[in-house]
């Protein structure tokens, strides 16, 4: 649920929150899912494990993993 909520509640146009809830719930979860997307564009292997997690094949653990991770920090330092 709280993947979900990341995914939901930048919208401005999401106007049902659970009682307790904020906008900033998940900002973090967010935040690693954009660069693992801009990750993606950079390396096939990753966008290959993205896609194994969306079909239900791999675990989501699988997105904090060495080749993600290491991807992640190429594209932050502008090595790839």
């Amino acid at each position: 649920m709280d993947f979900n909520k990341a995914l939901d509640y930048p919208w401005g146009n999401t106007s049902i929150h659970f009682p307790g809830d904020t906008p900033s719930q998940g900002a973090m979860l967010l935040s690693w899912w954009k660069q693992v997307a801009v990750a993606m564009s950079h390396s096939d292997k990753v966008y290959g494990m993205v896609q194994e997690v969306l079909q239900g094949v791999a675990a989501p653990t699988q997105l904090f993993g060495g080749p993600v991770i290491w991807t992640v920090l190429k594209v932050k330092l502008g090595l790839v």
